[in-house]
């Protein structure tokens, strides 16, 4: 039960439990196609529409905000450049957090196969071997025929473990909770398990950038 303006009790578990089928089937069903922005952005449309109907359902007023921003990804896949999206104008701009936060992930990776053994390089060219997408989280100039794909992906390791460097505050707070996390599981002796999340969260980072 929740209170409404009014303070008259209402009964969610109907509208509540709508909204999570919404849910799972905006992000659970599959299609036949490889992953692209376009369906990602249907995905989040879709999971918006569910969340906008669960707050009409129960009275708040909040729920056009979320159909606003459904119907502005969704008219972004028609070409349309919805005002709600559009960026201030740079001479150059930064990665977004999502890719900076998937390069934290792969430093994650990098971190807990570095603390149980292996060579740095040899880690490095492991993880880009496993999972090739990483690659597209680089910049132009890790796409030149002679730069290392090791060193690029190492020197986001050394950006993050850097208190002088400028990093981007959620990544830096994914990696510090990781090296956290990769403390505790060989202090618990548990390198199975470690090396389980180190590779799930790399490969979690190489699907974040698409074709």
């Amino acid at each position: 039960m929740v209170m409404t303006k009014k303070c008259a009790p209402v009964d969610v578990t109907e509208p509540l439990n709508e909204m999570l089928r919404g849910l799972d089937f905006a992000f659970g069903h599959h299609t036949d196609g490889p992953p692209s922005l376009e369906l990602e952005r249907e995905r989040y449309a879709t999971a918006l529409a569910a969340i906008g109907r669960f707050l009409m359902k129960i009275g708040r007023p909040q729920a056009d905000r979320f159909f606003e921003l459904g119907d502005a990804l969704t008219d972004l896949n028609i070409g349309a450049r919805p005002q709600i999206l559009r960026g201030p104008r740079r001479k150059s701009s930064p990665n977004s957090t999502q890719i900076e936060a998937a390069k934290a992930w792969v430093a994650f990776a990098l971190e807990a196969f570095i603390r149980l053994g292996e060579k740095p390089r040899q880690a490095a060219k492991m993880l880009l071997a496993s999972f090739p997408g990483i690659k597209k989280l680089a910049g132009k100039k890790s796409h030149r025929q002679d730069y290392s794909w090791e060193q690029t992906i190492l020197e986001w390791r050394k950006t993050l473990s850097s208190r002088s460097r400028k990093k981007n505050e959620h990544a830096a707070e994914i990696f510090s909770v990781g090296c956290d996390l990769i403390t505790f599981l060989i202090k618990e002796k548990r390198p199975n398990e470690l090396k389980a999340r180190a590779l799930n969260r790399a490969k979690f980072a190489s699907r974040v950038v698409y074709s």
